[in-house]
This record gives structure tokens, sequence and C-alpha cells, in this order.
């Protein structure tokens, strides 16, 4: 009968244990959900001005795909207000839990700033996601860091067509005059070889600057692997990153008049082989199917690396500059 007791009492105190700790992490949430609306409170009346963050701006639609742990929309959130904030990740909500401790409560504090969270979207596919409209274009589309993960020739060649993909899927969602897409990307030759600025144009996008990535900037912002647990230690290095910032390219004409939306060629979806052979053979199959042609020359192109070497020729240069005098 005392054993039966003891038992009793190891039990009940084992559930008020579990109790207890349930009632001290619902208090720092709470906490937490009350120090985040302080802040909110405080950074939208601080200031009435225009607020720049890096190269975002309050007064910017922006949209976030790809958000490991929702740090960095929430560090906009913070500083520019969560009301013209859309924030997504690839995972699903449960998945997101598993892999990320604090995922979850960055998304109780974007809601409470305003902020739209959306889970399970795949930046390749955004037309699939019913909550986007195209009416509702955005200022600014980030991808920040995308990685598959590995370091493989094949890995290479499946980032490049992440790359495509995600490019090719922001074209209807961005606003065609002022919308710009953000990837941040190291500056390393492994980052280097997936050729961004190939991937961008052939989905009809031309850079207009790169700009140093300072994670210092956004407050609370925790980079976040793609599998989080295959690694022990420190998170990935956002050292020597770059933002590669991206506008429609006015200047090419496809070849399709009739077409609604920039398509690459379908035979770079059909494109088999070896990984590494893939890759090439599809950014130059979409090269070829696009015509690329620059205006003020009167020029036309079909291969990516030399209207890319045209545009920054100082014959493309001179003429440009020829025509602004004469206008």
């Amino acid at each position: 009968m005392a054993k039966s007791d003891k038992k009793k009492r190891h039990q009940n105190g084992k559930k008020y244990t579990t109790k207890k700790n349930r009632n001290v992490i619902a208090q720092q949430i709470r906490s937490t959900k009350s120090q985040t609306n302080a802040i909110f409170s405080l950074t939208s009346s601080f200031n009435p001005n225009p607020k720049t963050l890096g190269p975002f701006s309050d007064r910017q639609r922006i949209l976030v795909v790809g958000d490991g742990d929702f740090s960095f929309s929430l560090s906009l959130a913070v500083f520019l207000g969560g009301k013209n904030l859309v924030a997504t990740c690839y995972d699903s909500k449960l998945e997101l839990k598993e892999k990320y401790s604090s995922a979850l409560l960055n998304c109780d504090a974007l809601e409470t700033a305003g902020a739209q969270v959306h889970f399970d979207v795949n930046a390749t596919c955004l037309d699939k996601e019913k909550w986007l409209h195209v009416a509702q274009r955005f200022d600014a589309i980030v991808f920040n860091f995308p990685h598959l993960g590995g370091s493989t020739e094949a890995d290479v060649a499946n980032n490049q067509k992440l790359l495509r993909g995600f490019f090719n899927s922001t074209r209807q969602y961005l606003h065609p005059t002022r919308g710009q897409v953000l990837v941040s990307l190291r500056n390393t030759l492994f980052y280097n070889r997936w050729k961004i600025q190939e991937q961008a144009a052939v989905n009809g996008f031309q850079l207009k600057r790169t700009e140093v990535f300072d994670a210092s900037i956004y407050a609370g912002y925790e980079p976040q692997r793609t599998h989080p647990a295959s690694f022990r230690g420190e998170p990935p290095s956002t050292n020597g990153a770059h933002y590669f910032i991206f506008s429609l390219d006015k200047s090419i004409i496809e070849m399709d008049s009739g077409q609604k939306s920039f398509q690459p060629s379908e035979n770079v979806e059909q494109a088999r082989g070896s990984a590494t052979k893939q890759g090439v053979l599809e950014t130059k199959m979409a090269a070829m199917s696009t015509k690329m042609t620059c205006q003020p020359c009167g020029l036309t192109f079909r291969d990516v690396k030399k209207y890319n070497g045209h545009i920054n020729s100082a014959k493309h240069a001179k003429k440009v500059k020829a025509l602004k005098k004469k206008h």
C-alpha cells in the first residue's frame, strides 16, 4: 500500500511538473507577444517619415519566400511594419515546428505586426497559391540564400534549375515598372557556378545592381540551414554575401507575341542526360527560345552571354548616351 501511495505521489508530481512547465512556456509566449507589441507600437509611432532597411522600404509591398524560421521577415516587420509584408516558407507548419525551435513564435509576432504568414509555399510554383492575386503585385520579392543542399556538380545543376523556376514563377506577381527581385548569395566558387544572371536572363530579368548583404542590420535574423538536423555547430555564414537585385528586362521581345506570360521552352524540361549536362543544356535551350533585343542599338541576340556582353560594352553605353542627348 505504501508503495502504491508513493507511486501515485510520484505520478502526481510528474503531472504537476509538466503542467508547471506548460504554464511557464505559455507565460514566455505571452511575454514575447507583449514585448513584440510594444516594439511594433514604438516603431510605428516614432518616425512618420518613410523608413528604409537595406534595399527595403516601408512603402514597398514585399513578398519573402523560403524564409527558414521567419526571422528575416520578422526583422523587416519590426523596423518597417508588417501591413505590406507577406512572409512564406517552404515547410509545412508541422515541419517548421520540428526543424526550428523559435519559428512559430516568429510567426505569431509577424501576425501581431499585421503581416500575412503562409506555410508550404514552393517559390517555383507561386501560381498554385490561391491567396496570391495578380492584381496585387509586389514591389519586392525576396529569396535569401536559396539552396537545395549538397555541393556536387549535380547540386549545381539543381540549384540553377531552382533559380530558373523561381524567376519564372515571380514574373506575374511583380510590379511591371518598379518591381524588383532580390536574391542573396555568398560570393564563393560554388555559388558563382550557379550563374544567377543567366538563370534570370532566360526568364526576362536583367541585373540592376548588387549590394553587400549586411546581416547585422536585420535585428534578430538568424540564417538557417535547409536540413538543420544534418549539421551541428554554427549556422551558415553570410560572410561575403551580396544581394543580386533584378528587374524585368523591357528590351526583351518574346518570340511568340501572343504569349501572355514569359515561359521558357518546354524542351528545357525535357532535357535528359547526366546531371551536369542537363543543367548546361537547359540553360542553353532556354536561351535559344528567347529573342533578346537591344532596342537602342537595334541588335538582336539569342545567346545570353553575348547579350550581357553587349549591354555592358562601351558601344552600347555610347549609343544610349547619344540618344539621351537627342531627347
